[in-house]
């Protein structure tokens, strides 16, 4: 197997080491988390440190987001039956 040095600073090294399985190589681990999907669960808590208001904000972001999608579907709708 060809070795090769990957620089790194020491967060990413702790990174790679939080995620290492027992018996798991660090090469391992890189090729694991390289091949998989990440799962919904992963953002569990990504919000923890977001003020009321930034999440207010941005619910009210998404809310408008539907109203504008439900009225272009009306429109297109309403041109498709023209």
């Amino acid at each position: 197997m060809t070795r090769r040095t990957v620089p790194r600073s020491k967060d990413a090294y702790d990174a790679l080491v939080s995620w290492k399985r027992e018996g798991e190589s660090l090469s391992e681990v890189v090729l694991r988390l390289a091949a998989r999907e990440p799962s919904l669960v992963e953002f569990a808590g990504a919000w923890k440190g977001v003020s009321q208001e930034k999440r207010k904000a941005f619910a009210a972001f998404l809310e408008r987001g539907d109203e504008l999608s439900k009225e272009a579907a009306a429109r297109e709708r309403k041109r498709s039956t023209q």
